[in-house]
């Protein structure tokens, strides 16, 4: 249904944004570590040596409920990277114009808005919702700038009704 390749898929914007998802949980659950290392342990070892086993068992303990918690969100945007890759040959192919930008409760704190995209699809127009892959903010790997009102390509999953964007079509 449509002409694209893993490749395309693995270089494309929803893909790339996942994974920088996933890197910036792992970055900070390293800073956790190290942070509540520093607070639990240290003072502890510091302190009265003879006890730096609870200490450590203790930044141990926290460190699993933390870890749980991070690998949740970082398991679930993998299996929608995973789900992508191995289904896009089933989705089909759409050219559309991000135009009408929307801010979900969830994201709106960190500064990540979608768009509602229209495509016509077995022969009705649908709106279909984008994930939330674009910030204004100077850390976002997609800006607003680089992609309001520009077209894009995508493929529309029927059975998620999800718009997963592929990559800016012209300039």
């Amino acid at each position: 249904m449509n002409e694209f390749t893993k490749q395309d898929v693995k270089n494309s914007v929803e893909y790339q944004w996942r994974k920088s998802q996933i890197k910036l949980l792992l970055c900070i659950l390293l800073i956790v570590a190290i942070a509540t290392f520093i607070i639990v342990v240290v003072p502890v070892c510091a302190t009265n040596m003879e006890f730096w086993d609870v200490g450590l068992l203790t930044w141990l303990i926290c460190m699993a409920i933390t870890a749980v918690f991070f690998g949740i969100f970082m398991v679930a945007y993998h299996s929608k990277n995973m789900h992508l890759l191995n289904h896009f040959e089933e989705f089909a192919q759409h050219e559309v114009v991000l135009d009408r930008v929307a801010t979900g409760y969830l994201w709106r704190s960190r500064g990540a808005v979608y768009y509602i995209v229209r495509i016509d699809h077995n022969g009705s127009t649908i709106n279909v919702d984008t994930s939330p892959c674009f910030s204004s903010n100077a850390f976002a790997k997609f800006t607003c700038d680089d992609y309001n009102n520009k077209k894009v390509v995508g493929l529309y999953d029927e059975k998620l009704h999800k718009f997963y964007i592929i990559k800016k079509v012209g300039k």
